[in-house]
């Protein structure tokens, strides 16, 4: 699983699945919807497993 702003990338096809954040903008917003995407994955696993 490949999770990036940029799915065009070559390392793209050695991956089978790839989760856009959306379109490569600004530096600075890629890193706020990383930031985004973790807390949802912890936030999904609290909720789970706590």
């Amino acid at each position: 699983m490949l999770v990036t702003q940029n799915p065009e990338m070559k390392l793209a096809s050695v991956f089978d699945q790839v989760f856009s954040l959306g379109a490569h903008g600004t530096q600075r917003s890629g890193k706020y919807k990383l930031l985004m995407f973790v807390e949802y994955l912890a936030h999904r696993y609290f909720k789970k497993y706590v």
